[in-house]
């Protein structure tokens, strides 16, 4: 929403447009979550209006279609105006867009599916079984029944037949309300005062990919990346999904 910062970023994108002069663009996740969208894309069509190339529109996913009738218009509206084709990172057998929402199957352009893509994961470290963590949440965004979830975690690592003695790694959004992150520290420290319960905010993404290659297992909210992280490293893991 910063005037500023969108200027700012325009300029360097239609600086690298200009100087690679590409055939292809691609902007992720646009514009199905519309997040500077717009900016990004006029100034990169600004700066190769002479020679434009192809522009793709990459889902993330299969999942983002929380819009009323307007939103689902407005949508299907940028797609044909501005678009080439609509890559999505998923599986159209299983799941297609119009799963999702039924206003997808009038996208006017072509949908590719492009399957499910994990980036190269690290080897996992020598440790011993029982000082591998088990991992929780691993999600960037922050909603109602968090706190419960994670809370509910703490209090169950005891219960675990298979990984109560090993250390447990809580990662929470950094959106995550202060006064509510010091309350699940203390609930961690309550729980095991040996400090074996960790409570992070959410970490670099190196140290995410090293985590996940060395844990015991998981319990992960719905988020594409840990999910198929996981899976393509054989990790048992639960999802717990959101109401």
């Amino acid at each position: 929403e910063d005037p500023e910062y969108q200027r700012g970023r325009g300029e360097k994108i239609a600086d690298a447009v200009r100087k690679f002069q590409p055939d292809i663009i691609v902007h992720e996740l646009y514009p199905f979550i519309k997040n500077f969208w717009e900016p990004d894309l006029l100034a990169a069509k600004e700066a190769c209006r002479d020679n434009p190339p192809a522009y793709v529109s990459l889902c993330r996913d299969i999942m983002h279609a929380k819009y009323g009738p307007e939103g689902v218009e407005r949508t299907l509206q940028i797609l044909q105006e501005h678009f080439d084709n609509v890559f999505v990172r998923g599986d159209g057998v299983m799941n297609t867009l119009e799963d999702c929402e039924p206003a997808w199957s009038r996208i006017p352009l072509p949908v590719n599916y492009i399957g499910n893509i994990v980036r190269d994961m690290p080897a996992a470290d020598p440790l011993p079984p029982h000082e591998r963590p088990v991992l929780v949440g691993l999600s960037g965004a922050w909603h109602d029944g968090d706190e419960a979830f994670f809370a509910r975690a703490i209090e169950s690592r005891k219960y675990s037949e298979n990984f109560a003695g090993n250390p447990w790694k809580l990662s929470v959004s950094e959106n995550c309300p202060p006064a509510v992150f010091t309350r699940l520290q203390s609930l961690a420290l309550t729980e095991d005062p040996e400090g074996r319960i960790e409570v992070k905010k959410v970490y670099g993404s190196a140290e995410v990919a090293k985590d996940e290659a060395n844990c015991a297992g998981a319990i992960v909210r719905p988020g594409y990346n840990a999910v198929f992280e996981l899976a393509s490293l054989g990790k048992p893991f639960v999802v717990i999904g959101r109401e």
